[in-house]
């Protein structure tokens, strides 16, 4: 007698315990929002090795304003984990204004920078319920992966040496946002401006440690954290944003928000 469970049900037990059901939740999710296209298993040039590589999903948004087209693109990563990601903060850091966010992205202007990112983060104050834009965007400094199985005294001893998926998967994304942005052709005398918001969604437990002034080690959970981190082929950090499966939704909206904004540019252009 053959006690095997049908084919079907053993093909569909595998695809729950690979990365696969994550990756089409989150492309499902994000074209739920009012975004003008996403992308599943989107493939560009990686700008450190040189090789052709996937993304699991791109989510964009596009306006016209000060005589520019400007793109939002969502560039996500998605990891499934049991295991917990711990992102390190310093509760002193003050929260990030509407200005860092946009200049820690990955961006790519065909105008002059600096006075239209003026004008930009200018109209964007004027709404105060963008969440996205608006923050908090208190980043984190660190990100750390938790190995519950591991023997604890051997992963604090190897430190950022040792295996760190979090970490891994956060620089990888920030890879991707490169890599994506440069293939995006400007096109002919329309001055494009994209900002690329690289992100990790995971399955992972998320928590955020910080050190009370009395040198007490707190620890929370959280749904939606950030983190900046720095890769060798950018000279600036950048800040990578860190979502639970369970808070996408929320975030999504979050970003569909801020695609939204941009389309109220041009109708709210000044006279």
């Amino acid at each position: 007698m053959n006690d095997k469970p049908p084919l079907v049900d053993r093909i569909r037990s595998w695809i729950r315990q690979s990365g696969y059901p994550l990756e089409m939740a989150t492309a499902k999710t994000f074209r739920a929002t009012s975004a003008l296209h996403v992308d599943s298993g989107r493939f560009y040039k990686d700008p450190t090795t040189g090789k052709v590589r996937e993304v699991d999903v791109v989510a964009t948004w596009r306006g016209l304003g000060f005589g520019s087209w400007i793109a939002f693109l969502f560039v996500v990563e998605c990891k499934t984990s049991a295991d917990p990601w711990v992102i390190f903060r310093d509760e002193s850091t003050d929260s990030l204004a509407l200005m860092h966010l946009l200049a820690f992205s990955v961006r790519k202007f065909d105008t002059d920078e600096v006075e239209f990112e003026r004008e930009l983060i200018s109209r964007f104050q004027e709404m105060p319920n963008v969440s996205f834009l608006h923050g908090p965007h208190q980043a984190g400094q660190a990100i750390k992966t938790f190995k519950p199985a591991s023997n604890l005294s051997h992963q604090a001893k190897q430190g950022d040496s040792g295996p760190n998926a979090a970490r891994d998967a956060a620089l990888q994304v920030i890879s991707s946002a490169i890599g994506i942005t440069n293939e995006v052709d400007p096109r002919p005398g329309a001055n494009d401006v994209i900002y690329t918001f690289p992100i990790v969604v995971t399955s992972s437990p998320l928590f955020i440690c910080t050190m009370t002034a009395n040198n007490k080690i707190e620890l929370h959970g959280t749904g939606i954290s950030s983190v900046f981190l720095r890769i060798d082929i950018r000279d600036e950090p950048t800040i990578v944003h860190i979502v639970h499966e369970s808070a996408l939704e929320e975030f999504s909206a979050m970003c569909a928000e801020a695609g939204l904004a941009l389309g109220n540019l041009s109708r709210r252009e000044p006279s």
